[in-house]
């Protein structure tokens, strides 16, 4: 198992930096491909509801202030692109189905990146997206989580783009989306130095299985080591990011538990905590 295809989101904002370099070096150890997609929205979607009423004239012009700095953005995205292309050895622009060694393309798509970014991801093996906490950002790791069907690799501002992934905690409580999160990452895990199970309740390790994810990574070739996290007086989540970070862990994987309703994304608490903290890149899987 290995990730083939991973997509790259970039709107030509500071933050597109750490998702680009991560895909760019997981494609080249992976022997992988970077699809990097720029969605840029319809500049109409983007004027405020009063505008309606205002004079043709006016909506016109706002209209082309907004299509000139979203073309802007754009015009950025690209150039970070084949920058970053450039500067790496092996990596092959413009790379097609069955081509030998890594490789990246660029695309570009107009309309809802809400919308259209799940729709694409569902095509690829891996999704990187930037861990920031800006309202648009979280609205769309959101959206990708619930409705992409695939594994998204949060990386945050900090993250070196490699290696990564050396030493890997596993956030465990037996559930179907940690089982799932534990399945995808399965390429990280197996060229890993060490690996941590963690359980948020060590009284219930039977209940949660914790000994037979166990088992079934050692069949896998991955030696695990199960972890018991202790909250006391800390919530779920903030404890399993510490004994992570105690263990040396520079890589967290985790099932992501929540629902859409009535438009607005729902998440549970541990999982909530784990998306306003980026402290380490994160693989989830919903």
């Amino acid at each position: 198992m290995s990730y083939r295809v991973m997509l790259v989101p970039m709107n030509g904002s500071e933050t597109d930096a750490p998702a680009l370099r991560m895909g760019l070096a997981l494609a080249a150890e992976f022997n992988g491909h970077v699809d990097a997609l720029c969605i840029t929205p319809r500049p109409e979607d983007g004027l405020p509801v009063l505008a309606k009423g205002l004079p043709e004239s006016t909506i016109e012009e706002m209209t082309r202030i907004a299509r000139a700095a979203l073309d802007a953005r754009r015009k950025s995205a690209r150039y970070a692109f084949d920058r970053s292309v450039l500067s790496l050895t092996g990596i092959t622009a413009d790379g097609q189905p069955g081509l030998a060694g890594p490789s990246a393309s660029w695309r570009e798509l107009h309309g809802s990146a809400d919308t259209l970014l799940p729709r694409e991801g569902r095509k690829s093996d891996l999704i990187l997206l930037d861990h920031t906490t800006a309202p648009a950002q979280r609205t769309l790791i959101e959206a990708t989580l619930l409705s992409a069907g695939r594994p998204v690799l949060l990386v945050p501002p900090s993250a070196a783009p490699a290696p990564v992934g050396r030493s890997v905690a596993i956030g465990w409580n037996g559930g179907v989306e940690a089982a799932r999160a534990v399945g995808a990452s399965l390429p990280f895990l197996q060229r890993a130095d060490s690996v941590f199970v963690l359980t948020a309740n060590p009284s219930k390790v039977d209940e949660h299985g914790s000994a037979g994810v166990e088992r079934y990574l050692a069949w896998h070739g991955v030696a695990a080591k199960i972890v018991a996290v202790h909250p006391g007086i800390d919530d779920v989540g903030t404890a399993l990011i510490r004994r992570a970070g105690d263990l040396g862990a520079d890589f967290l994987v985790m099932g992501a538990y929540g629902y859409s309703r009535m438009r607005e994304a729902v998440f549970g608490g541990v999982t909530r905590c784990m998306l306003q903290t980026p402290k380490m890149p994160l693989l989830l899987a919903h």
